[in-house]
């Protein structure tokens, strides 16, 4: 997950020196000291929802992932809604109970040891996609191949914030490059999105559309400045992203309404 293996860059930002000077790895990581990260997500679609827990991992290390099993979570919302969550794999809990609602509050509660940790979150309303197409293009940025163009309305004097999740065949975009966020604040009416991809024919496509908070999209801000910024001495990167969960933790506890879009890519004229 990209959050996970974006930890050990968010840790020591503030060592981060002039490039001609060079810096040996062990005066680098010796203040490293693990955090706490909790990872969690409710949306509109069918449950389950999963919420990870975890120690981040030493930046000068083999493993990226180091799990804690013996948290105690609960999830709630505003609609009188409350579950206990089931561990289900290292560091990884579930709830299945109820489907998320747009309109609704969501919150979390992790408690490890005598320790709570609490994090609440808004979910919007759903996106609201009027139409999608699909254009074959020579010589593009991304170059050649079909795209997909996702015409969104919105209502006037209103700013939505978007993420957009895809799949191709049996693989999703989940590196670096592919943290897809977005805001209509410069537009009225209808914002028109096009995805960064050159699919090809046949592919099948798994396009999912989150509207989230103002908080959820400034935090995924964050964490592309921090892989864009990294050892980069002309703008220094911000400090972690800051979190919605209490005390010094990383990760964020996400609510979001979803549109799914699943087509196969068919050219009649091919």
């Amino acid at each position: 997950m990209v959050i996970r293996k974006l930890y050990w860059f968010l840790i020591f930002t503030s060592l981060l020196l002039s490039g001609c000077f060079e810096v040996s790895e062990s005066i680098l990581f010796e203040d490293y000291k693990p955090q706490l990260v909790i990872e969690g997500l409710v949306d509109s679609d069918a449950p389950p929802y999963f919420i990870k827990v975890s120690q981040s991992a030493p930046p000068d290390g083999d493993e990226d992932f180091f799990p804690v099993n013996n948290a105690r979570i609960i999830m709630s919302s505003s609609l009188q809604e409350e579950e206990i969550a089931r561990w289900v794999s290292p560091g990884t809990y579930e709830v299945g109970s109820f489907t998320g609602k747009p309109g609704a509050q969501y919150n979390l509660l992790v408690q490890i040891d005598d320790k709570q940790y609490i994090a609440q979150e808004y979910m919007p309303s759903l996106p609201a996609i009027d139409s999608v197409s699909i254009d074959y293009r020579k010589n593009y940025v991304d170059g050649d191949g079909y795209y997909f163009k996702l015409f969104i309305q919105k209502k006037a004097n209103e700013v939505n914030y978007y993420k957009v999740d895809v799949r191709v065949n049996d693989s999703v975009f989940n590196g670096y490059d592919d943290l897809l966020i977005f805001d209509d604040s410069y537009f009225e009416d209808q914002y028109t999105y096009i995805l960064p991809y050159a699919f090809n024919r046949n592919d099948s496509i798994g396009i999912v559309l989150r509207r989230i908070s103002e908080n959820m999209h400034q935090y995924y801000n964050g964490l592309i400045r921090q892989t864009t910024n990294v050892f980069g001495n002309i703008q220094p990167p911000m400090l972690n992203p800051e979190s919605n969960v209490n005390y010094d933790v990383l990760g964020y506890f996400q609510a979001s309404a979803v549109v799914k879009i699943d087509t196969l890519i068919v050219d009649p004229d091919l």
